[in-house]
């Protein structure tokens, strides 16, 4: 669909009777600095990556929930992410060393590896969304993704991450990843938590 006919998906909710307060755009504002923050710490680290990405829903019109917000999207990955075997970077003849949760995870340097990422200011956690299986909304981003050859797969795969947070299949592997500001993780699994003040190396 082009993009002029579709919703403004990335206003995924906005109150309409109540204008923000000094403390929604703080916080909003903070949000923003630790998302580009998270995006240029993964492009280091040799990330191509897509910010916001949109889990749309299925019907063509926005709704508004219970809380009086409208609705135009399911979800969204803060940050979505792709690093392939063998990703190097070289700058002025030196090598660019990438962090040790890569480089010391012997399936993540063979195979590629594709991160959903989700930013915090506060503490590590998964949204719902991301862990509700009636929602199926794992299953929309794997489809998208293109590396499950049936819709069977994509269920198995969807099922490990729901679970796990994770799957490592035989070519590819799918982590969920926390940035917060605090690395305890409030979840299950193995999603994988990396504290904010780690990203400040890079």
């Amino acid at each position: 669909m082009p993009p002029s006919t579709r919703n403004n998906s990335g206003n995924q909710g906005k109150r309409a009777t109540q204008p923000p307060t000094e403390e929604d755009i703080r916080g909003r504002a903070k949000g923003r600095r630790s998302e580009a923050v998270s995006e240029w710490y993964f492009r280091l680290n040799g990330f191509m990556s897509i910010h916001n990405f949109i889990v749309h829903i299925d019907s063509t019109i926005s709704y508004t929930n219970s809380e009086g917000v409208e609705i135009a999207a399911r979800t969204d990955a803060d940050l979505m992410g792709v690093r392939f075997p063998n990703s190097r970077e070289v700058l002025n003849g030196r090598p660019m060393v990438d962090d040790t949760w890569i480089t010391r995870t012997p399936e993540y340097e063979e195979k590629p590896l594709f991160i959903l990422v989700e930013v915090k200011s506060s503490l590590c956690r998964i949204n719902g969304p991301w862990t509700n299986p009636e929602r199926s909304n794992m299953q929309r981003v794997i489809r998208r993704l293109g590396f499950a050859n049936s819709e069977a797969q994509v269920e198995e795969i969807a099922d490990s991450m729901y679970r796990h947070a994770r799957w490592v299949g035989p070519h590819v592997v799918l982590q969920y990843v926390c940035v917060g500001g605090f690395p305890r993780l409030r979840g299950s699994g193995s999603c994988l938590p990396i504290a904010a003040g780690a990203l400040l190396p890079f």
